[in-house]
């Protein structure tokens, strides 16, 4: 064989990594549109959880309102229309990153459900976040106008502007996908472990805390929040959250950024190698 030959016979094929892009794109449209028309069907189901969503919001403001009109009107920076300003934005980018990946994926392992999926040409992991993000835009429209009611009730108050909200539009995608993968990590613990709950209702807790999702992450003591800091969660939520109500400067926002992006990197690249190294211990077993 000629050295150009060679050459030729070692280059990948043209375009290969841009076709497996699209490839991908078009398995989790697929997977979106097919999850939109079953939520148009199961409407009911929707308004459900938005309400049960909602009374959670009302509660945690009610609760933080009450905490700043009792330190003098403000409490960490934060007035009551602040705290209610927050957490209806909470509410939002909440419904748009929530996965339920976590406790699926373990019960699919367990039970088998995950064998027919691995036959099929769409990898399972994609069309689940293809659904998911059917899902929380369906249910993140139909809170919008009780979300609207409750900011005019609680006189919300944020300091945002069109950059802001820009920024956030851009960066809440990043923050669901970096969630996603976090979940699926979580997930395939199943792959070695038979039961996962334990880990699964850690990681929940500490998503709670860290995120800013129970509290504003200013209101949290220095040594909490440097670790949330350095973990995925704060980033996935209280992060986007805080640069969507004005509260970051322009430089936090970038190192911000290029935090999470680095999270969603690295998570993406130990996912790769968990659920490769997990299948083939599914496989093993005779699963």
């Amino acid at each position: 064989m000629s050295d150009t030959a060679a050459a030729t016979t070692a280059r990948p094929a043209p375009h290969a990594s841009r076709g497996r892009a699209r490839e991908w794109l078009g398995a989790v449209g697929a997977a979106a549109r097919v999850e939109a028309q079953v939520g148009v069907q199961y409407r009911a189901n929707l308004l459900l959880w938005g309400a049960v969503r909602l009374l959670q919001s009302v509660v945690t403001i009610a609760v933080w309102r009450a905490v700043a009109a009792q330190g003098a009107g403000t409490t960490a920076g934060y007035t009551a229309g602040q705290f209610a300003g927050y957490f209806l934005c909470v509410l939002v980018a909440v419904e748009l990153t929530y996965t339920w990946v976590a406790g699926r994926l373990p019960r699919e392992i367990q039970t088998g459900e995950l064998s027919p999926r691995l036959l099929r040409p769409v990898h399972p992991l994609l069309e689940w976040f293809g659904r998911m993000g059917a899902y929380n835009v369906l249910l993140t429209l139909g809170l919008l106008p009780s979300v609207v009611v409750l900011w005019a009730v609680f006189d919300a108050q944020v300091d945002w502007s069109p950059a802001t909200a820009l920024g956030a539009a851009l960066v809440l995608p990043l923050s669901a996908t970096t969630r996603f993968l976090a979940d699926c990590l979580v997930g395939v613990c199943a792959f070695w472990l038979t039961r996962v709950d334990a880990i699964r209702s850690l990681y929940t807790y500490a998503s709670l805390l860290l995120a800013g999702q129970f509290a504003p992450l200013a209101l949290l003591p220095d040594s909490m929040r440097t670790v949330a800091r350095v973990l995925p969660f704060y980033w996935t939520l209280g992060f986007p959250v805080e640069l969507l109500t004005g509260r970051l400067t322009l430089h936090e926002a970038l190192v911000g950024t290029c935090v999470l992006a680095a999270w969603c990197a690295a998570l993406f690249a130990l996912l790769t190698v968990a659920w490769r190294r997990g299948v083939r211990q599914y496989g093993a077993v005779g699963a």
